[in-house]
């Protein structure tokens, strides 16, 4: 069972909505022009672009276990320093209900060593809110690792039943999780059959990429432990993963002349429709 976390401030009207709450639409509206103001036009990572169809894959599959809810969003509101209430939201990938229990999961789509930590980190925010309107908490981390051809560790098999899933308990700060680690093919070869993914080629584009990514860990590691100044490395590698987060390793497939191989063949594969599954090998 997760710990409680001692409550340091205050919020009242914790609720979960789905997404068509009109307050959630206004403030979704306002990420959005946020977002298309700060970040760069059409600049992703595979991961980046991989990731939301495989997301998407694990609620459908999710789905039909029967449990799933479509209030996946804690609509709540927080006092601010002048005592006044603001209201603000925080998304969960997705939220199940057996009983009188909610699952709370984060889906993780990532070659980063720190998927599972941030999603830890995100669970536990949510169950930090949620605790406080009396709900009965389980947490659950679907891991889809794109880095799965140089890890060590076990994946689990893949079940048609999301339920029927063989998950594992991990603890992290005092809170258990339920987690499992899939192969992504797994996953993306059931979107595909499903109809929920459409584009059969944007996998191997993301594994390529975590491939690479995975290369400059370990050049990276090499020149560390030789005490090698940073100012000597070679410029590919001085930019590491930053701020905790995923891998800021962006991409632009624009169509000037600056746009990159990889971009080339984003746009080849966004333009094959052709049916089949992806290799596991």
């Amino acid at each position: 069972m997760a710990h409680q976390r001692k409550h340091t401030y205050k919020l009242r009207n914790i609720k979960l909505v789905d997404d068509s709450d009109e307050d959630y639409c206004a403030y979704i509206t306002n990420i959005q022009l946020a977002n298309v103001r700060l970040r760069p036009k059409n600049q992703r990572s595979y991961s980046d672009i991989v990731a939301y169809p495989l997301e998407l894959t694990v609620r459908e599959w999710a789905k039909q276990s029967g449990a799933v809810l479509s209030e996946r969003i804690i609509s709540y509101e927080a006092l601010r320093r002048d005592n006044t209430y603001e209201k603000r939201f925080k998304e969960i990938d997705l939220v199940y209900k057996i009983a009188e229990k909610h699952y709370l999961v984060e889906v993780k789509v990532s070659s980063s060593n720190k998927a599972v930590p941030n999603a830890s980190k995100q669970l536990r925010t949510s169950y930090s809110i949620l605790s406080r309107a009396d709900f009965d908490l389980g947490l659950m981390i679907v891991h889809i690792n794109l880095n799965y051809k140089n890890v060590e560790t076990d994946f689990h098999p893949f079940n048609d039943n999301f339920l029927d899933n063989e998950f594992a308990e991990i603890q992290d700060k005092s809170v258990l999780y339920n987690y499992i680690q899939l192969k992504p093919h797994d996953v993306f070869n059931w979107g595909f059959e499903k109809g929920v993914i459409k584009y059969e080629n944007l996998l191997p584009l993301a594994i390529e990429e975590a491939d690479t990514l995975h290369e400059k860990r370990i050049k990276r590691q090499e020149l560390k432990d030789n005490q090698i100044p940073q100012s000597e490395w070679p410029d590919e590698l001085r930019n590491e993963e930053s701020n905790n987060s995923e891998e800021q390793h962006f991409i632009s497939f624009g169509d000037g002349e600056s746009s990159s191989l990889l971009a080339d063949k984003l746009r080849a594969a966004l333009q094959n429709k052709e049916s089949g599954k992806i290799s596991k090998k």
